[in-house]
């Protein structure tokens, strides 16, 4: 039987058994459209495995099993780093001085996080050592300042979410009760280059993607 204890990364801070980094793209209209489309979808997780007296285990490979679930006991298994849901696989992870680091779904070494839905703030993560039962308690995923930023456009939040089955797609509402001035707007559109002045601010398409209106930058 092993222990483990994990740790904050991006120096966060340190726990004791288990936490996780989530470095997700928060997702503030329907997909596949994000707010920071340079934040990697992965999970850097760091551990020091420990063998069932304290110590840390010696130096080789170990076989560790690593699920995503959407309840903290039980519930679905949404995610497996290996296999399938149904059938979940070890990956092999090289352990040195008893730490070892990992990048969950990173679609290399390990399957890609896919159609996952990480506005959510039930999902878990279940570490499996070797023949080892699954450790307990499962650690949830929780947000890192990258991931917070990201839930926002330009630092501003959006006023309503797009779920393509309501009367609107998306709005922004402008909602200072200040006097307005000339400078206010909901929304700034701007072009530049050397054909700024022929480009369209805004171009509006029918459902076959002929234009429906145009505004013009001029």
């Amino acid at each position: 039987m092993h222990k483990l204890a994990t740790y904050f990364l991006e120096g966060v801070k340190s726990v004791l058994i288990g936490s996780i980094v989530f470095i997700v793209a928060s997702i503030i209209l329907a997909p596949p459209s994000h707010a920071a489309p340079g934040v990697r979808a992965n999970v850097t997780y760091q551990a020091r495995l420990m063998d069932a007296s304290g110590y840390p285990v010696v130096d080789g490979v170990y076989q560790i099993e690593f699920s995503l679930y959407d309840a903290a006991v039980a519930g679905n298994r949404l995610w497996s780093a290996s296999g399938t849901t149904a059938v979940p696989l070890p990956v092999n992870v090289t352990v040195q001085d008893g730490l070892f680091t990992v990048l969950l779904g990173d679609g290399v070494t390990q399957l890609p996080f896919t159609n996952i839905d990480w506005n959510s703030d039930s999902l878990y993560l279940g570490v499996t050592i070797g023949a080892d039962g699954e450790m307990s308690p499962r650690r949830p995923i929780t947000a890192v300042p990258q991931a917070i930023n990201s839930a926002q456009l330009g630092g501003m939040s959006p006023s309503s979410t797009d779920t393509y089955g309501g009367e609107s797609q998306f709005t922004i509402t402008q909602a200072s009760t200040t006097a307005a001035t000339s400078t206010r707007s909901a929304l700034d559109v701007r072009s530049y280059g050397a054909s700024a002045a022929n480009d369209f601010a805004f171009r509006a398409l029918t459902n076959a993607g002929t234009p429906a209106f145009t505004i013009t930058s001029q």
